[in-house]
């Protein structure tokens, strides 16, 4: 993965990957202010030059909880990142009270940024369902939002750049046109919404699924006509104009469903996600995540009673390596991990 150039006088450009330093001759690329590649160059030996890839759902890696909102913390996450190919990355934060995220987004964007890009945070929830909740704490969940909660997204407009939030909450059509009059992106996710609720919310502006088949509702019958209902993960597969987040980490979905999401999706709707945690880049061993006891295995992360998937471990660059070894074209890969991801947030 090349991610990055620097030019010198001469002309000539030391291009830094995540392996090794080379030289680059005779060759015209694009780079932002940043030396950071913002387009896709291929040499007469086949190598690539693309732009970095790009993460818009991370909690965080290295021991680290990006929502501590430390300088240490920061320079960790963000190094581990560039060093892996990410030259662009969302912190995401679990659903947590507004107050508290108001203190976290203003400490967590007054740091100094050294190393991956850090772009608007991904907040994953507060208005999701309880029943479809995962590990978010059930305390922090939301069931209604009002014209009170307003002020928060209004004063962090700058500081967000995705919400996922639960269709079927009360009053969150509202909260969805606010949003996207912010300039804020709406993803459904770990929800319990059937078709109708979530095609409001797509009229409203939501175009995207978080992490789809974890945490998604599916179809269920009616309570009271019985017909049966699309639920969140039939309407990301279904509607072509919505972008679906993939956990693509061999663990999360098996092959077969992530073969059935190419089939179903167009290319450039498909985004991979690490959804990764603390434990990512660490060793194999137990770490904490919030009050629950958790066992990194290397590959994934289990609840320490192996009742459960924690969460994911692996980065965007691993991805990438298990699914050219499932025989997916690079071609395709390169979009999943960099363009589409840089096109969905507005990166060039």
């Amino acid at each position: 993965s090349v991610w990055r150039i620097l030019p010198f006088d001469n002309g000539e450009a030391r291009i830094y990957t995540t392996l090794m330093e080379k030289i680059l001759k005779g060759y015209s690329v694009k780079v932002d202010c940043d030396g950071f590649v913002e387009e896709i160059v291929k040499d007469n030996s086949g190598n690539i030059l693309l732009p970095g890839f790009c993460e818009i759902h991370s909690h965080g890696a290295m021991g680290f909880d990006i929502s501590v909102a430390t300088q240490e913390a920061l320079d960790a996450v963000s190094k581990y990142y560039l060093e892996n190919g990410i030259t662009a990355f969302s912190p995401t934060f679990v659903a947590t009270p507004l107050e508290v995220l108001d203190s976290q987004l203003d400490r967590l964007y007054s740091l100094k940024q050294n190393y991956a890009r850090m772009l608007p945070a991904h907040l994953e929830g507060p208005f999701i369902s309880l029943e479809h909740k995962g590990a978010q704490p059930a305390e922090n969940i939301l069931p209604e939002y009002t014209d009170e909660h307003a002020w928060f997204f209004e004063k962090h407009r700058h500081h967000i750049g995705i919400v996922t939030l639960c269709p079927a909450v009360k009053g969150v059509e509202k909260l969805v046109k606010l949003l996207v009059s912010l300039g804020i992106k709406v993803q459904g996710g770990h929800d319990n919404a059937r078709y109708p609720d979530i095609a409001k919310c797509i009229d409203a502006g939501l175009d995207g699924v978080t992490h789809i088949f974890c945490g998604c509702s599916t179809s269920v019958r009616g309570k009271t006509d019985f017909e049966k209902l699309l639920g969140l993960t039939e309407t990301g597969l279904y509607r072509d104009d919505l972008a679906v987040e993939v956990i693509a980490d061999g663990k999360h979905l098996s092959k077969e469903l992530v073969d059935f999401i190419f089939k179903c999706k167009p290319l450039d709707k498909i985004i991979y996600v690490s959804d990764s945690l603390s434990p990512a880049g660490m060793p194999i061993g137990e770490y904490k995540l919030g009050d629950h006891d958790i066992l990194n295995a290397g590959d994934v992360a289990y609840l320490k009673d192996m009742s459960s998937i924690a969460g994911s471990v692996t980065n965007l660059y691993r991805m990438l390596r298990l699914s050219l070894d499932y025989g997916y074209p690079l071609e395709n890969l390169l979009h999943c991990v960099s363009l589409n991801p840089r096109e969905y947030v507005g990166l060039p």
